[in-house]
């Protein structure tokens, strides 16, 4: 059948009992969302230096605790 969802490939909708976080401050995520990509990255140590980058650029973020919330209750 064309155009029908099933459960499988229906898009998934966020939880809006715990909004994403806002703020006018410039952040990394945003302007380096390549960074944050790490599906695409071949070789475990490459994966965890990667990681390693993704982590300390999060540790900075004035957002990081209600972005970490959204994140889990949203998983993709």
């Amino acid at each position: 059948m064309t155009g029908s969802h099933t459960a499988a490939n229906a898009p998934l909708l966020a939880d809006d009992r715990v909004p994403f976080p806002r703020t006018d401050a410039s952040l990394r995520c945003q302007t380096d969302p390549k960074s944050f990509v790490l599906e695409d990255i071949t070789g475990r140590h490459e994966q965890e230096k990667a990681l390693a980058k993704a982590k300390r650029a999060c540790s900075a973020c004035p957002i990081v605790n209600g972005c970490l919330k959204w994140a889990l209750a949203n998983p993709a």
